[in-house]
């Protein structure tokens, strides 16, 4: 076999039971483990972390495929987090080569910073818009989740990068 194909098998197998694993976790573990009332959310720091460490197309894919995850798991507003993941994980692999290094603590800034925007948005337009909850809601359950996702993120992160450091076709220079 190819060592290309072999290494984009295992990359794409990886990630692939990586999300469903943590999808899964999110249903039935996590979800009986809140902190401070919430729970975290760890599917888009899978999005960050693949972008980061693959680049846009990768974290694009990523990012479709943990978007139907979280939109299936119960997200009141309907394809919200697909096309939002898909759109971040997207400007995650643009941007973050042109200013950082492709580290664990790269991929969990990109992903606390685009998770907190992306539920502040959601957020903003599907319910404080329609006078649906107070802006308090931001501060006691969106900062709250996104800390709590950021502390367990390198659980996640961490299996990303060590595939990729292990089958990067790139010069051991640019790691």
């Amino acid at each position: 076999m190819n060592i290309a194909r072999k290494d984009l098998l295992v990359k794409v197998f990886t990630v692939l039971l990586l999300t469903i694993l943590t999808a899964a976790l999110e249903v039935s573990v996590l979800s009986s483990l809140p902190v401070f009332g919430v729970t975290p959310t760890l599917l888009f720091f899978i999005v960050a972390a693949v972008a980061v460490f693959e680049g846009p197309t990768a974290g694009s894919l990523c990012g479709l495929l943990a978007g139907i995850f979280m939109d299936g798991l119960g997200a009141k507003t309907l394809c919200w987090y697909t096309v939002a993941s898909v759109g971040t994980a997207f400007l995650i692999g643009v941007l973050s080569p042109l200013y950082f290094r492709r580290r664990i603590p790269t991929a969990m800034l990109w992903g606390a910073v685009f998770w907190l925007l992306i539920e502040f948005c959601r957020f903003f337009f599907s319910f404080y818009v329609f006078s649906e909850a107070e802006f308090a809601v931001v501060f006691t359950v969106i900062l709250p989740q996104t800390l709590y996702s950021l502390v367990l993120s390198p659980i996640v992160i961490a299996p990303i990068s060590h595939v990729h450091r292990k089958w990067a076709q790139e010069p051991g220079l640019f790691r």
